[in-house]
């Protein structure tokens, strides 16, 4: 991942209302295994949506830069894979909570574990 540092677990209203139980997960893509991002996940099951306040080490996300707090979603495009070219997620505004977001694309991803690189 681009940009590798401490990553720590965000706390707030939205983690809360999911049980306040967060992982971070290392995304790639299913078909080349090119990592894309890592992501917090609040909650327990499947990754349907991913926030982009959520979203930790960008890697090739056109329209969000690690850097904003808030992305331009104009500029937002959809995740696709940097190596393959595979779509896997779509730019979306999530309505009930007025977020932005990506819709993943069910088979497209896979996640993992997050484990940070061992001091040398």
């Amino acid at each position: 991942m681009s940009k590798e540092k401490d990553i720590s677990i965000n706390r707030d209203r939205f983690s809360e209302r999911r049980e306040g139980k967060s992982h971070i997960y290392e995304i790639s893509c299913a078909n080349c295994q090119t990592p894309i991002m890592l992501y917090q996940k609040d909650g327990k099951g499947n990754l349907i949506r991913c926030y982009t306040d959520r979203i930790y080490g960008v890697k090739n996300i056109e329209g969000l830069d690690e850097e904003e707090s808030e992305p331009d979603l104009s500029e937002l495009k959809n995740i696709t894979c940097s190596n393959c070219h595979t779509l896997i997620g779509t730019s979306m505004i999530y309505k009930p909570e007025k977020r932005p977001a990506f819709q993943m694309r069910k088979g497209t991803y896979s996640r993992k574990p997050y484990k940070p690189p061992k001091p040398q």
